[in-house]
Parts: C-alpha cells; sequence; structure tokens
C-alpha cells in the first residue's frame, strides 16, 4: 500500500511542476544561484528567485522558504501579481516538505486567491491539487475529493488532458485509501486512457501499476 501512494504522489509532483518551476538538479540550482547576482531587479528577477525557492522544496525547505520569500516580497515592490502567486505556491511546497501542513495550506491558498483575482485558471487549478494533495495526507478525503474535483472540472474546461489524467489518478487513490475499490478501479482506468492517448508511457506504467 505505501509503494502505490508514493507512486501516487510521484506523479503528482510530476505533472504539477508543469504549471510552476521545475524541479531542478544540483548542477542546474549552481547555475541559477549563480545568476541572481547579475539580475536587473524586473519580474526575471523574481522568476529567478522563484525558481531557485521551489528547486530547493524537497532537499533544503529551509532554503527553500528563504528564496520564496524574497521572490514575493520583490513580486510585492514590483505589484506583479503572478510572480506573487508563484512565490506562494513555493512557499507552500517547501512548508509541505516539512510537513507544516496548516503553513502549507495558508501559502497555497494565497497563491489560489490571487490566482482566481487575476483569472489565472491553469493557476487555479494548480493550487486546488496541491491544496487537495495537503487533505489527502492528512487523511480528510473528502476535503481533497473536493479539491481535487475542482481541479478537475477546470482543466477538462481547458482541455488540459494531462491535467485531468493528474486528477484522475488522485481521486483514485482516495477511493482506494476509502477501500472503495470499484471506484478506485474506475479512476485509475480514466486515467489510464487518457495517458494512453498522450502517449505518456510513465502515467501508463503508473497507472497500470496502481490497478
Amino acid at each position: 500500500m505505501k509503494i502505490i501512494l508514493l507512486i501516487i504522489l510521484a506523479i503528482t509532483i510530476t505533472t504539477l511542476s508543469i504549471n510552476a518551476e521545475p524541479l531542478y538538479g544540483q548542477a542546474k540550482l549552481d547555475s541559477l544561484l549563480a545568476e541572481l547576482p547579475k539580475a536587473k531587479g524586473d519580474t526575471n528577477e523574481v522568476n529567478l528567485l522563484n525558481s531557485i525557492s521551489f528547486s530547493y522544496y524537497s532537499t533544503n525547505p529551509d532554503k527553500g522558504i528563504e528564496y520564496g520569500k524574497k521572490g514575493l516580497m520583490f513580486s510585492k515592490s514590483l505589484n506583479w501579481k503572478l510572480g506573487e502567486a508563484k512565490a506562494n505556491n513555493s512557499i507552500g511546497a517547501s512548508y509541505y516538505s516539512k510537513s507544516d501542513y496548516p503553513k502549507a495550506l495558508e501559502y497555497y491558498g494565497k497563491a489560489l486567491k490571487i490566482n482566481e483575482e487575476i483569472g489565472n485558471r491553469d493557476g487555479i487549478a494548480f493550487n486546488l491539487v496541491n491544496m487537495g494533495s495537503v487533505y489527502k495526507i492528512q487523511s480528510n478525503y473528502p476535503k481533497a475529493l473536493e479539491f481535487y474535483g475542482k481541479a478537475l472540472k477546470i482543466d477538462e474546461e481547458l482541455g488540459n488532458k494531462s491535467g485531468v489524467a493528474r486528477n484522475l489518478v488522485n481521486m483514485g487513490a482516495i477511493y482506494q485509501e476509502q477501500s472503495d475499490y470499484p471506484k478506485a478501479l474506475e479512476y485509475f482506468q480514466k486515467s489510464l486512457n487518457i495517458t494512453e492517448e498522450l502517449g505518456n508511457k510513465k502515467g501508463i506504467a503508473i497507472n497500470l501499476g496502481n490497478m
């Protein structure tokens, strides 16, 4: 059971990273850090700070929070809402990694509110999934299903098939945790159909493994 859940978490993180700064290796992180002193005090610097923050979240979350808060302050000084939303998300990811779930929800919620204000529907779906993942790890399955379901609806409306597949596998995991195996299989199968359509071999393997 633990192995399956870790696999499910892995596909969630991998898919979500499409909508945020990617998780870099050490060589790329070193390159980003080397670029920081050359930054010119514009939105590109905010993106750089947020990229550094997100790349740290799983290996050194305290550093992730540090750089995320720098990005957040800088975004506010530029009145750049999108950068502010991304910074809040990166900070939330680091708190999630530290198992500080109330703080993770706080910052994911701030990112969600900003994305709603600016009409960034991709960002809204992304934040909803992150919040659903927090509720999942807290075993608050009704809330997790609620947030994954909201994200699923948005991704369907946007035609984001990768996002739809991601939400379906996450919802299947919730039903599995609740021992509703027919429902879990139904959602894994739906996700499998989409990953096969997209030619996503990793997603196919994950869904088959879950099933």
